[in-house]
């Protein structure tokens, strides 16, 4: 049996079209073409077609092509920032106002460490300025301890 053949590859979530073959390189398991890959953040990535049509970057480490979709959870607007909603565990989204590629759908807003091993988000305001904020911060306004 060839090892190459496609019942070898690990399915790309998200991407029914492509897999990763034991070698570390995505494959199109239609057309058994082997696709570019880019060393970006210490991981490989190519970019592969998602089963809606979009053109996406997917990591070799966990080949996931899944949009996120808003939780159904509870979720509360945060103040000061009409365009975010934050959940109970902290996840912070953007649901308006939406502009560039993830102009589509909301998406979850990427934290970072900041002054104190302290997770904050960027988020942009009522009139456009970005500021940085603690997810602390948020998370009391939102969700305050009783």
């Amino acid at each position: 049996m060839n090892p190459m053949t496609p019942q070898t590859f690990t399915p790309v979530k998200g991407a029914s079209d492509y897999g990763l073959s034991p070698s570390g390189y995505i494959y199109n398991v239609k057309t058994k073409r082997r696709l570019k890959r880019h060393w970006i953040s210490n991981q490989w990535h190519s970019t592969v077609v998602t089963d809606d049509g979009r053109s996406i970057r997917v990591s070799h480490e966990n080949p996931d092509a899944r949009t996120l979709h808003l939780p159904t959870d509870t979720y509360v607007p945060v103040p000061d920032f009409p365009d975010y909603v934050v959940t109970p565990y902290g996840a912070v989204w953007k649901v308006k106002n939406l502009r560039g590629p993830r102009s589509r759908q909301p998406f979850m807003v990427t934290e970072y460490y900041h002054r104190k091993h302290q997770p904050y988000v960027r988020l942009r305001g009522k009139h456009g300025k970005q500021c940085h904020v603690p997810v602390s911060r948020i998370m009391d306004h939102c969700f305050p301890k009783p």
